[in-house]
């Protein structure tokens, strides 16, 4: 089965984002809004940019925990600086899980795991 034939690569930001902004929380919930106008049923996943090697096994395990049946629920891939590679987002997780997580700093993962 070709795990990658629905796959759709958006970029991060959109016309309505504001560039001004430097809050990566700001951006990923913009992106999240924007992935759910396409697809509302289905999981988004994140994957960081500075992540290239994350395994192919990992993103569609990700994709595989978030629209899992019978309980769906975020996946993610911690890193080794603290933050993480990848996120995997079922589709009933709000935007707001990218409120008030301290980014760029050695708790990242774990603020964004409390917020999930």
């Amino acid at each position: 089965k070709d795990t990658t034939s629905n796959w759709v690569l958006m970029p991060m930001l959109s016309d309505s984002s504001d560039l001004t902004s430097s809050s990566l929380g700001d951006k990923l919930m913009d992106s999240l809004t924007r992935a759910r106008e396409l697809d509302e049923g289905s999981p988004v996943l994140f994957l960081g940019m500075d992540s290239p090697e994350v395994p192919t096994d990992e993103i569609v395990r990700g994709l595989e925990t978030a629209s899992s049946k019978d309980m769906p629920r975020a996946y993610m891939c911690p890193a080794n600086d603290g933050g993480y590679g990848l996120l995997a987002l079922p589709s009933c997780a709000p935007t707001s899980v990218f409120s008030g997580i301290r980014w760029s700093c050695a708790l990242t993962a774990v603020s964004q795991l409390k917020a999930l």
